[in-house]
Protein backbone atom coordinates (compact mmCIF):
# COMPACT_ATOMS: atom_id res chain seq x y z
CA UNK A 1 0.00 0.00 0.00
CA UNK A 2 1.45 3.68 -0.85
CA UNK A 3 1.55 5.58 2.38
CA UNK A 4 2.92 8.23 0.55
CA UNK A 5 1.29 12.17 0.52
CA UNK A 6 1.07 13.54 -2.64
CA UNK A 7 1.66 17.26 -3.67
CA UNK A 8 2.92 19.61 -6.50
CA UNK A 9 5.58 21.62 -5.48
CA UNK A 10 6.68 24.86 -6.56
CA UNK A 11 10.61 25.82 -7.33
CA UNK A 12 10.05 29.54 -7.86
CA UNK A 13 13.25 30.91 -6.33
CA UNK A 14 13.94 27.42 -5.51
CA UNK A 15 17.56 25.96 -6.42
CA UNK A 16 17.59 22.19 -6.86
CA UNK A 17 20.87 20.11 -7.58
CA UNK A 18 21.32 16.65 -10.16
CA UNK A 19 24.55 14.71 -8.75
CA UNK A 20 25.13 12.64 -12.00
CA UNK A 21 24.30 13.47 -15.42
CA UNK A 22 24.17 10.41 -17.23
CA UNK A 23 20.80 9.15 -18.98
CA UNK A 24 18.78 9.38 -15.70
CA UNK A 25 20.00 12.56 -14.53
CA UNK A 26 19.60 14.32 -17.82
CA UNK A 27 15.93 13.42 -17.88
CA UNK A 28 15.72 14.85 -14.24
CA UNK A 29 17.51 18.27 -15.77
CA UNK A 30 14.76 18.26 -18.49
CA UNK A 31 11.77 18.02 -15.73
CA UNK A 32 13.27 21.16 -13.72
CA UNK A 33 13.84 22.85 -16.71
CA UNK A 34 10.21 22.73 -17.62
CA UNK A 35 9.48 24.36 -14.41
CA UNK A 36 10.41 27.93 -13.21
CA UNK A 37 13.20 26.69 -11.26
CA UNK A 38 15.32 29.61 -9.96
CA UNK A 39 18.85 27.43 -10.49
CA UNK A 40 20.12 23.91 -11.27
CA UNK A 41 23.35 22.97 -9.84
CA UNK A 42 24.91 20.06 -12.14
CA UNK A 43 27.22 18.05 -10.19
CA UNK A 44 29.82 15.66 -12.41
CA UNK A 45 33.56 15.36 -12.51
CA UNK A 46 33.18 13.55 -15.94
CA UNK A 47 30.27 16.38 -17.19
CA UNK A 48 30.34 16.90 -20.98
CA UNK A 49 28.96 20.58 -21.84
CA UNK A 50 28.17 19.57 -24.85
CA UNK A 51 25.15 17.49 -23.93
CA UNK A 52 23.41 20.67 -21.78
CA UNK A 53 21.08 22.96 -22.94
CA UNK A 54 21.10 26.36 -23.67
CA UNK A 55 19.44 27.83 -20.43
CA UNK A 56 20.76 30.40 -18.06
CA UNK A 57 19.63 28.62 -15.06
CA UNK A 58 22.10 25.56 -15.27
CA UNK A 59 25.07 26.29 -13.28
CA UNK A 60 27.63 23.64 -14.07
CA UNK A 61 30.30 21.50 -11.51
CA UNK A 62 32.71 19.71 -12.52
CA UNK A 63 34.12 18.23 -9.54
CA UNK A 64 31.95 16.01 -6.47
CA UNK A 65 30.12 17.41 -4.68
CA UNK A 66 30.35 18.56 -0.94
CA UNK A 67 27.82 18.58 2.07
CA UNK A 68 28.01 22.52 1.81
CA UNK A 69 26.55 22.00 -1.70
CA UNK A 70 23.08 20.43 -0.53
CA UNK A 71 22.73 23.25 2.00
CA UNK A 72 21.05 25.94 -0.16
CA UNK A 73 18.85 22.53 -2.32
CA UNK A 74 15.68 22.31 -1.91
CA UNK A 75 15.77 19.21 -3.85
CA UNK A 76 18.34 16.97 -4.67
CA UNK A 77 18.62 14.23 -7.41
CA UNK A 78 20.87 11.43 -6.59
CA UNK A 79 21.68 10.03 -10.08
CA UNK A 80 25.55 8.55 -10.08
CA UNK A 81 26.10 5.40 -11.54
CA UNK A 82 27.09 4.47 -8.10
CA UNK A 83 24.73 2.98 -5.90
CA UNK A 84 26.32 3.17 -2.68
CA UNK A 85 27.22 6.91 -3.70
CA UNK A 86 23.72 7.52 -4.03
CA UNK A 87 22.47 6.02 -0.83
CA UNK A 88 25.05 8.39 1.13
CA UNK A 89 23.82 11.42 -0.76
CA UNK A 90 20.14 10.15 0.48
CA UNK A 91 21.37 9.94 4.15
CA UNK A 92 23.03 13.38 4.15
CA UNK A 93 20.12 15.15 2.85
CA UNK A 94 17.62 13.38 5.31
CA UNK A 95 20.45 15.00 7.88
CA UNK A 96 19.84 18.45 6.71
CA UNK A 97 16.24 18.06 6.24
CA UNK A 98 16.88 18.35 1.77
CA UNK A 99 14.25 16.63 0.09
CA UNK A 100 16.25 13.73 -1.99
CA UNK A 101 15.00 11.42 -4.85
CA UNK A 102 17.41 8.41 -5.07
CA UNK A 103 16.90 6.89 -8.18
CA UNK A 104 18.87 3.80 -7.86
CA UNK A 105 17.29 2.95 -4.76
CA UNK A 106 13.96 5.60 -4.55
CA UNK A 107 12.93 4.11 -0.93
CA UNK A 108 16.28 5.68 0.07
CA UNK A 109 15.05 9.10 -0.71
CA UNK A 110 12.20 11.21 0.53
CA UNK A 111 10.69 12.04 -2.74
CA UNK A 112 9.95 10.03 -5.51
CA UNK A 113 8.75 11.61 -8.96
CA UNK A 114 5.87 9.87 -10.90
CA UNK A 115 5.18 10.27 -14.34
CA UNK A 116 4.03 13.30 -15.58
CA UNK A 117 1.90 14.81 -18.41
CA UNK A 118 1.48 18.25 -18.94
CA UNK A 119 -0.78 20.00 -21.90
CA UNK A 120 -1.72 23.40 -21.33
CA UNK A 121 -2.96 23.96 -17.97
CA UNK A 122 -4.01 20.39 -17.37
CA UNK A 123 -1.45 18.13 -15.18
CA UNK A 124 -1.41 14.20 -14.65
CA UNK A 125 0.56 11.91 -12.66
CA UNK A 126 0.80 8.37 -12.61
CA UNK A 127 2.64 6.71 -9.73
CA UNK A 128 2.35 2.83 -9.14
CA UNK A 129 4.79 2.68 -6.27
CA UNK A 130 7.39 1.04 -8.21
CA UNK A 131 5.21 -1.94 -8.85
CA UNK A 132 5.09 -1.94 -12.14
CA UNK A 133 7.37 0.88 -14.59
CA UNK A 134 5.81 -1.35 -17.68
CA UNK A 135 2.77 -0.39 -16.90
CA UNK A 136 3.13 3.23 -16.12
CA UNK A 137 4.91 3.76 -19.32
CA UNK A 138 1.69 2.25 -21.18
CA UNK A 139 -0.93 4.09 -19.25
CA UNK A 140 1.12 7.72 -19.37
CA UNK A 141 0.89 6.67 -23.59
CA UNK A 142 -2.76 6.39 -23.32
CA UNK A 143 -3.65 8.99 -20.73
CA UNK A 144 -1.62 11.77 -23.18
CA UNK A 145 -4.33 10.38 -25.41
CA UNK A 146 -7.14 11.39 -23.26
CA UNK A 147 -6.00 14.84 -22.26
CA UNK A 148 -5.44 15.70 -25.93
CA UNK A 149 -8.91 14.98 -26.43
CA UNK A 150 -9.91 16.96 -23.73
CA UNK A 151 -7.28 20.42 -24.18
CA UNK A 152 -10.29 22.61 -25.81
CA UNK A 153 -12.73 22.12 -22.82
CA UNK A 154 -10.46 22.88 -20.12
CA UNK A 155 -9.25 25.84 -21.91
CA UNK A 156 -12.83 27.13 -22.52
CA UNK A 157 -13.68 26.91 -19.46
CA UNK A 158 -10.82 28.80 -18.14
CA UNK A 159 -12.07 31.45 -20.40
CA UNK A 160 -15.26 31.23 -19.66
CA UNK A 161 -15.09 31.38 -15.51
CA UNK A 162 -14.53 35.00 -15.08
CA UNK A 163 -17.07 36.18 -17.15
CA UNK A 164 -19.32 34.12 -15.35
CA UNK A 165 -18.50 35.00 -11.86
CA UNK A 166 -18.09 38.76 -12.89
CA UNK A 167 -22.68 38.19 -13.69
CA UNK A 168 -22.50 38.68 -9.89
CA UNK A 169 -25.05 35.33 -9.81
CA UNK A 170 -25.13 33.52 -6.47
CA UNK A 171 -22.75 30.84 -5.83
CA UNK A 172 -25.50 28.24 -5.87
CA UNK A 173 -26.36 29.43 -9.36
CA UNK A 174 -22.49 29.72 -10.67
CA UNK A 175 -22.02 26.04 -9.48
CA UNK A 176 -25.13 24.24 -10.82
CA UNK A 177 -24.31 26.05 -14.45
CA UNK A 178 -20.76 24.31 -14.11
CA UNK A 179 -21.95 21.36 -13.41
CA UNK A 180 -24.71 21.53 -16.67
CA UNK A 181 -21.52 22.17 -18.40
CA UNK A 182 -18.78 19.91 -17.41
CA UNK A 183 -21.33 17.01 -17.83
CA UNK A 184 -23.51 18.13 -21.00
CA UNK A 185 -22.75 17.15 -24.63
CA UNK A 186 -20.31 20.62 -24.25
CA UNK A 187 -16.48 18.77 -24.42
CA UNK A 188 -17.60 15.89 -26.68
CA UNK A 189 -18.52 18.77 -29.54
CA UNK A 190 -15.45 21.18 -28.73
CA UNK A 191 -13.13 17.70 -28.67
CA UNK A 192 -14.67 17.18 -32.23
CA UNK A 193 -14.72 20.89 -33.29
CA UNK A 194 -18.34 20.90 -34.30
CA UNK A 195 -18.04 24.78 -33.21
CA UNK A 196 -21.44 25.35 -34.41
CA UNK A 197 -23.20 22.78 -32.55
CA UNK A 198 -21.20 23.95 -29.73
CA UNK A 199 -22.29 27.59 -29.93
CA UNK A 200 -25.99 26.80 -30.51
CA UNK A 201 -25.67 24.56 -26.69
CA UNK A 202 -23.86 27.50 -25.00
CA UNK A 203 -26.70 29.64 -26.19
CA UNK A 204 -29.51 27.80 -24.68
CA UNK A 205 -27.64 27.38 -21.40
CA UNK A 206 -25.80 30.17 -20.98
CA UNK A 207 -26.81 33.47 -19.49
CA UNK A 208 -28.23 36.43 -22.20
CA UNK A 209 -25.72 38.24 -21.06
CA UNK A 210 -22.68 36.22 -22.06
CA UNK A 211 -23.56 35.15 -25.65
CA UNK A 212 -21.85 38.17 -26.76
CA UNK A 213 -18.42 36.71 -25.73
CA UNK A 214 -19.30 33.37 -27.09
CA UNK A 215 -17.52 33.68 -30.13
CA UNK A 216 -14.27 34.95 -28.54
CA UNK A 217 -14.24 32.18 -25.79
CA UNK A 218 -14.54 29.59 -28.72
CA UNK A 219 -12.25 31.65 -30.72
CA UNK A 220 -8.63 29.20 -31.26
CA UNK A 221 -9.27 26.68 -29.33
CA UNK A 222 -6.98 23.41 -29.83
Amino acid sequence: MDLTYHLALSLKEQICVIIGLGEVGQRKLTGLLATDVAYVHLFDPQLQASILPKDPRIRIYRRSYTIEDLRPALLVFACTNDTQENLRIATLCRKLHVLCNCTSTPTAGNVFIPATIRQDDLTLTIATGGASPALTRKWHEELSLWMQKRRAMLKFMGRLRPLLLALGKSSQENRALFRTLVHGPLEELLSAKNWQEALSYLKSTLPQALHKDLEVLLHDLP
